[in-house]
């Protein structure tokens, strides 16, 4: 979903109207938020990509469609969440729930003469400094991946919509969990990503999983995403698409 905004693009040297197409691919990491305590060590990171924006406080990530109307930033329906494999509590839970409220409600937004973006609210004025786009700011970290076509040799086929449908999900601590449809694992993992890239290398390693016999065409898929997660692989983000490849075999999942 791509919104839209009658307001001119942000000039060259930070100052001007915020508009959709002025955020698009960019991310924002908080650098000094007045009128409200976050906990030590957390900052709020907003990532806008194609038409969504993701919002985390370091704990649980919400992402939703959201509009610049009149130089105010909101998320223009209540937006989906990804827990950690670790879910937060006390303060930091608060906190997220804090955003989470704040980004529906909307923050009126500006440049500043450092190109920061500026969100204000009756009560709260976040400066927030650019940031390179990587795999963490676009979603990789948390999120369940479900897988929905596997490429072979050029042919592609879906899995059994009867089934589970397969999962992958990554910790950003060098972990990571994977469902196949029958069987569920683990596996390390180490990602090489130039600063400002969506597509890396990515090693597995050490995958590990339990051992049901699998019904139907199953079996071809678990042979698939075991093969593609054994070693070295390439990994690319496009919204909220991972693709995992190694060879001639491709694994496509979607957010969700």
């Amino acid at each position: 979903m791509t919104s839209t905004s009658v307001l001119a693009d942000a000039s060259e040297d930070g100052v001007g109207a915020v508009t959709s197409a002025a955020l698009d691919r960019k991310g924002f990491r908080s650098v000094v938020v007045d009128g409200y305590d976050l906990v030590p060590g957390t900052a709020i990171d907003l990532t806008f990509d194609g038409g969504s924006l993701s919002a985390s406080l370091g704990c649980t990530t919400f992402s939703g469609p959201f509009s610049v109307v009149a130089g105010r930033i909101a998320w223009l329906v209540a937006p989906t969440q990804t827990e950690p494999i670790e879910p937060c509590s006390g303060f930091a839970r608060i906190q997220d729930e804090w955003l989470r409220t704040s980004l529906i409600a909307g923050f009126d937004a500006s440049w500043d003469d450092d190109g920061n973006l500026v969100l204000t609210s009756d009560e709260v004025e976040a400066t927030m400094e650019p940031r390179d786009l990587g795999p963490a700011q676009l979603g990789l970290f948390g999120t369940r991946w479900r897988l929905e076509t596997v490429i072979v040799d050029q042919q592609a086929s879906a899995p059994d919509p009867t089934k589970a449908r397969p999962t992958l999900q990554f910790d950003g601590r060098g972990s990571g969990e994977v469902t196949t449809g029958c069987n569920q694992g683990t596996f390390r993992v180490d990602l090489s990503f130039e600063p400002g890239q969506t597509t890396g290398f990515v090693q597995f390693e050490g995958l590990s999983l339990t051992r049901l016999a699998c019904d139907g065409d199953g079996s071809e898929v678990e042979l698939r995403i075991a093969y593609a997660l054994a070693d070295q692989a390439v990994l690319a983000l496009t919204e909220d698409h991972l693709t995992v490849t190694r060879g001639s075999t491709s694994l496509l999942y979607r957010a969700g």
